[in-house]
């Protein structure tokens, strides 16, 4: 992949991201916790912490952010290996097979 982070510079579609965080998979808001749209933004200008600038970040920002937070994490920790699953037999990406990934955590701890 060449040249990502150039063709990544689009801001981030605040209504997304309102979209996401309020989402019911768990995982979603976790990931958009740290930005903070334009009405957060208002709602917090009565004091405290200032965040930086949800309207003003960019795919890439928020791509780079992402990465650093887990970069940081990662060499907090002293991980020996990396474990690959194998989410279905089809190679189809967007299907999970839950047997087929209980049994592959199962057998291999």
């Amino acid at each position: 992949i060449t040249a990502w982070l150039d063709k990544n510079k689009d801001p981030v579609n605040e209504s997304a991201v309102i979209t996401l965080k309020g989402s019911k998979n768990p995982l979603m808001p976790s990931i958009w916790s740290d930005y903070q749209t334009a009405e957060e933004q208002a709602a917090d200008k009565s004091g405290g912490k200032r965040k930086k600038s949800g309207s003003m970040q960019t795919v890439t920002s928020v791509h780079r952010e992402q990465l650093g937070s887990l970069m940081a994490n990662l060499h907090a920790t002293y991980p020996s290996f990396v474990r690959c699953l194998i989410a279905n037999e089809i190679k189809t990406g967007g299907i999970i097979d839950g047997p087929l990934v209980f049994n592959q955590l199962t057998c291999n701890g």
